[in-house]
Protein backbone atom coordinates (compact mmCIF):
# COMPACT_ATOMS: atom_id res chain seq x y z
CA UNK A 1 0.00 0.00 0.00
CA UNK A 2 1.27 3.48 -0.75
CA UNK A 3 0.04 7.01 -0.16
CA UNK A 4 0.76 9.25 -3.14
CA UNK A 5 1.25 12.93 -2.25
CA UNK A 6 0.44 15.16 -5.21
CA UNK A 7 0.42 18.89 -5.85
CA UNK A 8 -1.98 20.12 -8.48
CA UNK A 9 -0.78 22.30 -11.34
CA UNK A 10 -2.80 24.04 -14.00
CA UNK A 11 -2.43 22.26 -17.33
CA UNK A 12 -2.70 24.29 -20.51
CA UNK A 13 -3.43 22.17 -23.60
CA UNK A 14 -1.43 22.85 -26.78
CA UNK A 15 -3.73 23.54 -29.68
CA UNK A 16 -2.43 22.58 -33.12
CA UNK A 17 -4.01 23.90 -36.32
CA UNK A 18 -3.52 21.61 -39.30
CA UNK A 19 -3.76 23.29 -42.67
CA UNK A 20 -3.53 20.41 -45.13
CA UNK A 21 -5.69 19.17 -47.98
CA UNK A 22 -8.44 16.85 -46.83
CA UNK A 23 -8.13 13.42 -48.38
CA UNK A 24 -11.39 11.50 -48.56
CA UNK A 25 -11.04 7.86 -47.70
CA UNK A 26 -13.37 4.93 -47.40
CA UNK A 27 -15.70 4.90 -44.40
CA UNK A 28 -14.31 3.12 -41.34
CA UNK A 29 -16.59 0.73 -39.45
CA UNK A 30 -15.88 0.09 -35.76
CA UNK A 31 -17.43 -3.02 -34.25
CA UNK A 32 -17.94 -2.98 -30.49
CA UNK A 33 -18.22 -6.30 -28.70
CA UNK A 34 -17.42 -7.92 -25.38
CA UNK A 35 -13.97 -9.15 -26.36
CA UNK A 36 -11.16 -7.62 -24.27
CA UNK A 37 -8.22 -6.48 -26.38
CA UNK A 38 -6.16 -4.77 -23.64
CA UNK A 39 -6.28 -5.96 -20.04
CA UNK A 40 -5.30 -3.95 -16.97
CA UNK A 41 -6.22 -0.52 -18.29
CA UNK A 42 -6.58 2.04 -15.51
CA UNK A 43 -10.18 3.13 -15.07
CA UNK A 44 -11.14 6.78 -15.34
CA UNK A 45 -11.47 8.80 -12.15
CA UNK A 46 -14.47 10.90 -11.08
CA UNK A 47 -14.63 14.09 -9.04
CA UNK A 48 -17.42 13.49 -6.53
CA UNK A 49 -17.92 17.20 -5.87
CA UNK A 50 -20.01 18.92 -3.24
CA UNK A 51 -23.68 18.55 -2.52
CA UNK A 52 -26.57 20.92 -3.02
CA UNK A 53 -30.30 21.16 -2.34
CA UNK A 54 -31.38 21.74 -5.93
CA UNK A 55 -29.84 19.47 -8.59
CA UNK A 56 -28.10 16.14 -9.20
CA UNK A 57 -25.73 16.87 -6.31
CA UNK A 58 -28.33 15.87 -3.73
CA UNK A 59 -26.04 13.08 -2.60
CA UNK A 60 -26.83 12.00 0.96
CA UNK A 61 -29.72 10.07 2.45
CA UNK A 62 -30.76 12.93 4.71
CA UNK A 63 -32.67 15.01 2.18
CA UNK A 64 -32.54 18.13 4.37
CA UNK A 65 -28.75 18.08 4.54
CA UNK A 66 -28.12 21.85 4.49
CA UNK A 67 -27.75 22.45 8.25
CA UNK A 68 -30.16 20.03 9.96
CA UNK A 69 -28.23 20.09 13.23
CA UNK A 70 -28.15 23.91 13.45
CA UNK A 71 -24.40 23.98 14.02
CA UNK A 72 -22.14 27.02 13.80
CA UNK A 73 -19.17 27.63 11.55
CA UNK A 74 -15.39 27.58 11.50
CA UNK A 75 -13.40 29.82 9.19
CA UNK A 76 -9.81 29.23 8.09
CA UNK A 77 -7.67 30.83 5.42
CA UNK A 78 -4.06 31.04 4.23
CA UNK A 79 -2.44 34.48 3.89
CA UNK A 80 0.79 35.37 2.09
CA UNK A 81 2.51 38.37 3.66
CA UNK A 82 3.92 41.11 1.44
CA UNK A 83 5.58 42.94 4.34
CA UNK A 84 5.58 42.63 8.09
CA UNK A 85 6.77 43.98 11.40
CA UNK A 86 7.15 42.46 14.85
CA UNK A 87 3.43 43.10 15.37
CA UNK A 88 1.86 42.92 11.91
CA UNK A 89 1.51 41.23 8.51
CA UNK A 90 0.20 42.92 5.36
CA UNK A 91 -1.69 40.64 2.98
CA UNK A 92 -0.12 40.36 -0.48
CA UNK A 93 -3.59 40.00 -2.01
CA UNK A 94 -4.81 43.52 -2.83
CA UNK A 95 -8.28 42.20 -3.64
CA UNK A 96 -8.96 40.50 -0.32
CA UNK A 97 -12.65 41.01 0.44
CA UNK A 98 -12.74 40.42 4.18
CA UNK A 99 -14.35 43.36 6.02
CA UNK A 100 -12.76 45.41 8.80
CA UNK A 101 -12.39 43.48 12.11
CA UNK A 102 -13.44 40.17 10.52
CA UNK A 103 -10.28 38.40 11.71
CA UNK A 104 -10.04 40.15 15.08
CA UNK A 105 -9.51 37.57 17.88
CA UNK A 106 -8.70 34.82 15.36
CA UNK A 107 -5.76 32.51 15.94
CA UNK A 108 -2.73 32.63 13.65
CA UNK A 109 0.28 30.43 12.88
CA UNK A 110 3.21 31.32 10.64
CA UNK A 111 3.94 28.19 8.58
CA UNK A 112 6.86 29.26 6.37
CA UNK A 113 9.75 31.70 6.07
CA UNK A 114 11.70 33.57 8.69
CA UNK A 115 8.74 33.75 11.09
CA UNK A 116 7.81 30.08 10.80
CA UNK A 117 6.57 28.58 14.07
CA UNK A 118 5.29 31.83 15.49
CA UNK A 119 1.66 31.65 16.64
CA UNK A 120 -0.83 33.57 18.71
CA UNK A 121 -3.94 35.73 18.41
CA UNK A 122 -4.84 38.60 16.09
CA UNK A 123 -5.85 41.74 17.97
CA UNK A 124 -6.88 43.72 14.90
CA UNK A 125 -7.67 43.47 11.20
CA UNK A 126 -8.24 46.22 8.65
CA UNK A 127 -9.65 45.39 5.24
CA UNK A 128 -7.87 45.76 1.92
CA UNK A 129 -6.94 49.27 0.89
CA UNK A 130 -6.81 48.68 -2.86
CA UNK A 131 -4.65 49.53 -4.77
CA UNK A 132 -2.21 50.46 -1.98
CA UNK A 133 -2.12 47.31 0.13
CA UNK A 134 -4.05 44.24 1.18
CA UNK A 135 -5.60 43.67 4.57
CA UNK A 136 -3.48 44.42 7.65
CA UNK A 137 -3.29 41.80 10.41
CA UNK A 138 -2.22 43.03 13.85
CA UNK A 139 -0.68 40.49 16.26
CA UNK A 140 -1.45 40.64 19.97
CA UNK A 141 2.16 39.65 20.66
CA UNK A 142 5.55 40.80 19.35
CA UNK A 143 8.00 38.48 17.63
CA UNK A 144 9.97 37.72 14.48
CA UNK A 145 8.71 39.98 11.68
CA UNK A 146 7.14 38.16 8.70
CA UNK A 147 9.13 38.67 5.51
CA UNK A 148 7.89 38.89 1.94
CA UNK A 149 6.41 35.51 0.99
CA UNK A 150 5.91 34.17 4.51
CA UNK A 151 2.66 32.22 4.78
CA UNK A 152 0.26 32.50 7.68
CA UNK A 153 -2.76 30.30 8.53
CA UNK A 154 -5.56 32.10 10.38
CA UNK A 155 -8.48 30.36 12.09
CA UNK A 156 -11.63 31.44 13.89
CA UNK A 157 -14.93 30.07 15.13
CA UNK A 158 -17.86 32.19 14.05
CA UNK A 159 -20.26 33.59 16.62
CA UNK A 160 -23.47 31.52 16.85
CA UNK A 161 -25.57 32.40 13.84
CA UNK A 162 -28.51 30.73 12.15
CA UNK A 163 -30.58 31.42 9.08
CA UNK A 164 -29.97 31.65 5.36
CA UNK A 165 -27.40 31.48 4.02
CA UNK A 166 -26.37 29.62 7.16
CA UNK A 167 -28.42 26.65 6.06
CA UNK A 168 -32.07 27.34 6.90
CA UNK A 169 -34.72 29.70 5.58
CA UNK A 170 -37.13 31.39 7.97
CA UNK A 171 -40.76 32.42 7.89
CA UNK A 172 -41.23 35.35 10.27
CA UNK A 173 -44.57 36.75 11.45
CA UNK A 174 -44.55 39.79 13.73
CA UNK A 175 -41.86 39.50 16.40
CA UNK A 176 -41.15 35.80 15.86
CA UNK A 177 -37.43 35.02 15.88
CA UNK A 178 -35.04 32.09 15.54
CA UNK A 179 -31.78 32.24 17.47
CA UNK A 180 -28.94 29.89 18.31
CA UNK A 181 -29.19 28.00 21.61
CA UNK A 182 -25.79 27.01 23.03
CA UNK A 183 -26.67 26.10 26.64
CA UNK A 184 -29.86 24.04 26.76
CA UNK A 185 -28.96 21.16 24.43
CA UNK A 186 -30.28 17.59 24.06
CA UNK A 187 -28.71 15.21 26.62
CA UNK A 188 -25.67 13.45 25.20
CA UNK A 189 -25.61 15.46 22.00
CA UNK A 190 -22.21 15.81 20.30
CA UNK A 191 -23.33 19.13 18.82
CA UNK A 192 -22.66 22.62 20.07
CA UNK A 193 -25.92 24.43 19.41
CA UNK A 194 -29.61 24.01 18.63
CA UNK A 195 -32.29 26.33 17.28
CA UNK A 196 -34.55 28.37 19.58
CA UNK A 197 -37.90 29.36 18.05
CA UNK A 198 -39.63 32.18 19.93
CA UNK A 199 -43.11 33.61 19.32
CA UNK A 200 -43.70 36.21 22.11
CA UNK A 201 -47.47 36.49 21.52
CA UNK A 202 -50.23 34.55 19.83
CA UNK A 203 -50.06 36.83 16.79
CA UNK A 204 -46.35 36.17 16.30
CA UNK A 205 -44.85 33.12 14.64
CA UNK A 206 -41.52 31.75 13.49
CA UNK A 207 -40.90 28.88 11.14
CA UNK A 208 -37.74 27.20 9.87
CA UNK A 209 -37.90 25.81 6.34
CA UNK A 210 -35.61 23.18 4.86
CA UNK A 211 -35.88 22.96 1.07
CA UNK A 212 -34.67 20.36 -1.41
CA UNK A 213 -35.20 19.51 -5.09
CA UNK A 214 -35.66 23.19 -5.88
CA UNK A 215 -34.58 23.42 -9.54
CA UNK A 216 -37.43 25.12 -11.42
CA UNK A 217 -39.20 22.88 -13.91
CA UNK A 218 -37.04 19.86 -13.06
CA UNK A 219 -36.96 17.12 -10.46
CA UNK A 220 -34.02 15.09 -9.17
CA UNK A 221 -35.58 13.58 -6.03
CA UNK A 222 -38.96 11.90 -6.13
CA UNK A 223 -40.50 10.79 -2.83
CA UNK A 224 -41.63 7.25 -3.58
CA UNK A 225 -41.63 4.71 -0.76
CA UNK A 226 -41.50 4.74 3.04
CA UNK A 227 -39.97 7.73 4.84
CA UNK A 228 -39.26 9.00 8.32
CA UNK A 229 -38.95 12.52 9.69
CA UNK A 230 -37.01 12.57 12.94
CA UNK A 231 -35.91 15.39 15.24
CA UNK A 232 -35.31 16.35 18.86
CA UNK A 233 -37.40 19.08 20.45
CA UNK A 234 -38.35 20.69 23.74
CA UNK A 235 -41.27 22.94 24.66
CA UNK A 236 -39.73 25.60 26.89
CA UNK A 237 -42.89 27.64 27.48
CA UNK A 238 -46.26 28.59 26.05
CA UNK A 239 -48.54 26.13 24.29
CA UNK A 240 -45.55 23.91 23.46
CA UNK A 241 -47.09 23.21 20.05
CA UNK A 242 -44.95 22.53 16.99
CA UNK A 243 -46.39 22.32 13.48
CA UNK A 244 -44.54 19.94 11.14
CA UNK A 245 -45.25 20.01 7.42
CA UNK A 246 -43.70 18.38 4.36
CA UNK A 247 -45.02 19.48 0.99
CA UNK A 248 -44.25 20.20 -2.65
CA UNK A 249 -44.93 23.90 -2.66
CA UNK A 250 -45.43 24.51 -6.39
CA UNK A 251 -47.16 21.18 -7.00
CA UNK A 252 -49.65 21.72 -4.17
CA UNK A 253 -48.86 18.26 -2.78
CA UNK A 254 -48.76 17.67 1.00
CA UNK A 255 -47.20 14.53 2.49
CA UNK A 256 -47.20 15.44 6.20
CA UNK A 257 -49.17 18.07 8.11
CA UNK A 258 -49.20 17.52 11.87
CA UNK A 259 -49.15 19.58 15.05
CA UNK A 260 -47.35 17.95 17.96
CA UNK A 261 -47.59 18.82 21.64
CA UNK A 262 -44.08 18.78 23.06
CA UNK A 263 -42.99 17.97 26.61
CA UNK A 264 -41.02 20.39 28.77
CA UNK A 265 -37.90 18.22 28.40
CA UNK A 266 -35.82 17.27 25.39
CA UNK A 267 -37.26 14.24 23.61
CA UNK A 268 -36.88 12.50 20.23
CA UNK A 269 -39.83 12.57 17.82
CA UNK A 270 -40.51 10.58 14.64
CA UNK A 271 -43.14 10.84 11.92
CA UNK A 272 -43.44 7.94 9.48
CA UNK A 273 -45.24 8.27 6.16
CA UNK A 274 -45.40 6.87 2.65
CA UNK A 275 -45.29 8.76 -0.61
CA UNK A 276 -45.94 7.82 -4.23
CA UNK A 277 -44.53 10.60 -6.40
CA UNK A 278 -44.18 9.35 -9.96
CA UNK A 279 -42.18 12.08 -11.71
CA UNK A 280 -45.01 14.53 -12.18
CA UNK A 281 -44.45 16.19 -8.79
CA UNK A 282 -42.14 19.04 -9.77
CA UNK A 283 -41.15 22.02 -7.68
CA UNK A 284 -39.73 22.90 -4.28
CA UNK A 285 -39.96 20.21 -1.63
CA UNK A 286 -40.09 21.76 1.84
CA UNK A 287 -39.89 20.42 5.37
CA UNK A 288 -41.00 23.11 7.84
CA UNK A 289 -41.24 23.47 11.62
CA UNK A 290 -43.34 26.33 13.00
CA UNK A 291 -44.68 27.71 16.25
CA UNK A 292 -48.47 27.68 16.59
CA UNK A 293 -49.25 30.11 19.41
CA UNK A 294 -47.31 31.89 22.14
CA UNK A 295 -44.32 29.61 22.31
CA UNK A 296 -40.64 29.09 22.94
CA UNK A 297 -39.42 25.85 21.38
CA UNK A 298 -35.99 24.24 21.01
CA UNK A 299 -35.24 22.13 17.92
CA UNK A 300 -32.25 20.01 16.92
CA UNK A 301 -30.96 17.11 14.78
CA UNK A 302 -33.53 17.03 11.98
CA UNK A 303 -33.53 14.30 9.34
CA UNK A 304 -35.74 13.16 6.48
CA UNK A 305 -34.71 9.77 5.12
CA UNK A 306 -36.20 6.96 3.08
CA UNK A 307 -36.49 3.78 5.16
CA UNK A 308 -37.14 1.13 2.49
CA UNK A 309 -33.73 1.38 0.86
CA UNK A 310 -31.01 -1.13 -0.03
CA UNK A 311 -29.89 -2.71 3.25
CA UNK A 312 -26.44 -3.37 1.81
CA UNK A 313 -25.84 0.36 1.36
CA UNK A 314 -24.56 1.31 4.80
CA UNK A 315 -23.03 4.59 3.59
CA UNK A 316 -24.63 7.98 4.17
CA UNK A 317 -25.10 8.36 0.41
CA UNK A 318 -28.37 7.74 -1.42
CA UNK A 319 -28.88 4.45 -3.23
CA UNK A 320 -29.13 6.33 -6.52
CA UNK A 321 -25.66 7.81 -5.99
CA UNK A 322 -24.08 4.48 -5.05
CA UNK A 323 -25.77 2.64 -7.93
CA UNK A 324 -24.67 5.24 -10.47
CA UNK A 325 -21.06 5.11 -9.29
CA UNK A 326 -21.03 1.32 -9.29
CA UNK A 327 -22.35 1.32 -12.85
CA UNK A 328 -19.64 3.74 -14.02
CA UNK A 329 -16.99 1.91 -11.92
CA UNK A 330 -14.43 4.71 -11.53
CA UNK A 331 -10.84 3.82 -10.72
CA UNK A 332 -10.44 6.90 -8.51
CA UNK A 333 -12.98 8.93 -6.56
CA UNK A 334 -11.91 12.49 -5.70
CA UNK A 335 -12.99 14.13 -2.46
CA UNK A 336 -13.53 17.76 -3.38
CA UNK A 337 -16.42 19.71 -1.89
CA UNK A 338 -14.79 23.07 -1.23
CA UNK A 339 -13.34 21.92 2.11
CA UNK A 340 -10.29 24.20 2.21
CA UNK A 341 -11.45 25.86 5.42
CA UNK A 342 -11.90 22.57 7.26
CA UNK A 343 -10.01 21.28 10.27
CA UNK A 344 -9.20 17.58 10.46
CA UNK A 345 -11.34 17.13 13.56
CA UNK A 346 -14.32 18.72 11.82
CA UNK A 347 -13.84 16.51 8.74
CA UNK A 348 -13.88 13.46 11.02
CA UNK A 349 -16.78 14.58 13.21
CA UNK A 350 -20.10 12.77 12.94
CA UNK A 351 -22.76 14.77 11.04
CA UNK A 352 -24.56 15.81 14.25
CA UNK A 353 -21.39 17.50 15.48
CA UNK A 354 -19.98 18.82 12.22
CA UNK A 355 -19.75 22.57 11.82
CA UNK A 356 -20.04 24.46 8.56
CA UNK A 357 -16.74 25.71 7.17
CA UNK A 358 -15.45 28.41 4.83
CA UNK A 359 -12.15 29.96 3.79
CA UNK A 360 -12.71 32.87 1.38
CA UNK A 361 -15.22 35.71 0.91
CA UNK A 362 -15.47 34.86 -2.80
CA UNK A 363 -16.86 31.34 -2.62
CA UNK A 364 -20.05 29.90 -1.23
CA UNK A 365 -21.88 33.13 -0.40
CA UNK A 366 -24.66 35.11 -1.98
CA UNK A 367 -22.71 38.38 -1.93
CA UNK A 368 -24.96 40.09 0.62
CA UNK A 369 -24.23 38.21 3.84
CA UNK A 370 -21.91 40.34 5.97
CA UNK A 371 -21.29 37.40 8.32
CA UNK A 372 -19.97 35.18 5.51
CA UNK A 373 -22.12 32.21 6.47
CA UNK A 374 -21.52 29.02 4.49
CA UNK A 375 -24.65 27.38 3.15
CA UNK A 376 -24.39 23.95 4.70
CA UNK A 377 -22.35 21.19 6.27
CA UNK A 378 -20.19 18.93 4.13
CA UNK A 379 -20.06 15.14 4.11
CA UNK A 380 -17.05 13.99 6.08
CA UNK A 381 -13.81 12.24 5.25
CA UNK A 382 -14.80 8.98 6.91
CA UNK A 383 -18.06 8.91 4.95
CA UNK A 384 -16.20 9.59 1.71
CA UNK A 385 -13.81 6.72 2.35
CA UNK A 386 -16.73 4.39 3.07
CA UNK A 387 -18.24 5.37 -0.28
CA UNK A 388 -14.92 4.77 -2.06
CA UNK A 389 -14.76 1.32 -0.51
CA UNK A 390 -18.36 0.58 -1.47
CA UNK A 391 -17.81 1.44 -5.15
CA UNK A 392 -14.31 -0.12 -5.28
CA UNK A 393 -12.45 3.09 -6.16
CA UNK A 394 -9.18 4.39 -4.78
CA UNK A 395 -9.75 7.65 -2.86
CA UNK A 396 -8.21 10.97 -3.88
CA UNK A 397 -8.34 13.39 -0.96
CA UNK A 398 -7.97 17.15 -1.37
CA UNK A 399 -6.18 18.12 1.83
CA UNK A 400 -6.95 21.67 3.05
CA UNK A 401 -3.94 23.96 2.68
CA UNK A 402 -4.88 25.35 6.11
CA UNK A 403 -3.86 22.11 7.84
CA UNK A 404 -1.17 22.54 10.45
CA UNK A 405 1.83 20.22 10.60
CA UNK A 406 0.13 18.43 13.47
CA UNK A 407 -3.06 17.94 11.47
CA UNK A 408 -1.08 16.56 8.53
CA UNK A 409 0.59 14.06 10.88
CA UNK A 410 -2.77 13.12 12.42
CA UNK A 411 -4.28 12.59 8.96
CA UNK A 412 -1.61 10.03 8.13
CA UNK A 413 -2.17 8.40 11.51
CA UNK A 414 -5.91 8.22 10.81
CA UNK A 415 -5.32 6.66 7.37
CA UNK A 416 -2.44 4.32 8.21
CA UNK A 417 -2.01 4.10 11.99
CA UNK A 418 -3.09 1.25 14.22
CA UNK A 419 -6.18 1.57 16.37
CA UNK A 420 -3.84 2.04 19.35
CA UNK A 421 -2.85 5.50 18.07
CA UNK A 422 -4.93 8.60 18.86
CA UNK A 423 -6.37 9.10 15.37
CA UNK A 424 -6.36 5.40 14.56
CA UNK A 425 -8.65 5.07 17.58
CA UNK A 426 -10.94 7.75 16.10
CA UNK A 427 -11.10 5.70 12.92
CA UNK A 428 -11.86 2.52 14.84
CA UNK A 429 -14.58 4.28 16.86
CA UNK A 430 -16.23 5.24 13.57
CA UNK A 431 -16.34 1.58 12.54
CA UNK A 432 -13.10 1.04 10.59
CA UNK A 433 -10.74 -0.93 12.84
CA UNK A 434 -8.07 -1.73 10.26
CA UNK A 435 -6.14 1.15 8.65
CA UNK A 436 -7.60 2.51 5.45
CA UNK A 437 -4.26 1.67 3.84
CA UNK A 438 -5.25 -1.98 4.16
CA UNK A 439 -8.47 -1.32 2.24
CA UNK A 440 -7.16 0.60 -0.77
CA UNK A 441 -4.20 -0.12 -3.03
CA UNK A 442 -3.41 3.59 -3.15
CA UNK A 443 -4.63 6.74 -1.40
CA UNK A 444 -3.92 10.01 -3.24
CA UNK A 445 -3.32 13.15 -1.17
CA UNK A 446 -3.59 16.45 -3.06
CA UNK A 447 -2.47 19.56 -1.19
CA UNK A 448 -5.10 22.21 -1.77
CA UNK A 449 -7.14 22.89 -4.87
CA UNK A 450 -5.83 25.42 -7.42
CA UNK A 451 -3.34 26.62 -4.81
CA UNK A 452 -1.87 29.03 -7.35
CA UNK A 453 -5.03 31.13 -7.04
CA UNK A 454 -4.69 34.10 -4.65
CA UNK A 455 -8.33 33.76 -3.60
CA UNK A 456 -7.74 30.41 -1.91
Amino acid sequence: MSIACLRQFQLFPLLLALFAPVVLTAQTTINVNSSVIQNGVKRFGINLGGQSFYDSRQLVKNLVYTNPHFEGQIYQSTIRCSTGTATSCIDENLYSGFPVSFWQNAGYEMISGASRGRSGTLCSFSGSNYPINGGAYGFCDSGTAPAFGDYMVIKKTMAPNLGWPGGDWQTVVGSGIMTAETVDLPPGTPGRQAARLTAPTGTDAIGVNMFFDTTAGRTFVQLNGSYQISFKAKGVSGTRSLAVKLDRVAAGLTHVNQTLTLTNAWAPYTINFTAAENGSAIGNARLSFSTVGTDTILLDDVSLIQTNTDASNTTVFRDEVVNALQAVHPGVLRFWEDQLGESLDNLLAIPEARQRSAYTPYNGFDGTDVNFQAQGIKFGLHEFLQLSQKVNANPWIVVPATFSTGEAYNLIEYLAGSSATTYGAKRAAAGQTQPWTSVFSKIHLEFGNESWNGGT
